[in-house]
């Protein structure tokens, strides 16, 4: 990710904008039985220890399962991986 957040203003005819450092925090919502494997396993330092990219992708990866069953295996591998 861009670590500029690009604000462009249409005001001028040369189309001029502004760059401004993104310098908001990034914060990952956990899903509750996600965060419960994660302590559960303990392995919460590790988890905390990722990128926010790759936090992120456990996150998508585990709520974009349509049924419970690869919810939970999905749920595994990441306890696997920081295992």
């Amino acid at each position: 990710m861009d670590p500029l957040n690009f604000d462009v203003t249409l005001d001028s005819a040369a189309g001029g904008g502004t760059v401004a450092p993104d310098d908001r925090p990034r914060v990952v919502t956990l899903p509750a039985d996600l965060a419960a494997a994660i302590d559960e396993a303990g392995v919460r330092d590790r988890w905390d220890r990722l990128s926010y990219s790759h936090q992120r992708e456990n996150v998508e990866a585990v709520e974009s399962a349509k049924k419970p069953e690869t919810r939970q295996r999905r749920i595994q591998g990441v306890i696997t991986r920081l295992s």
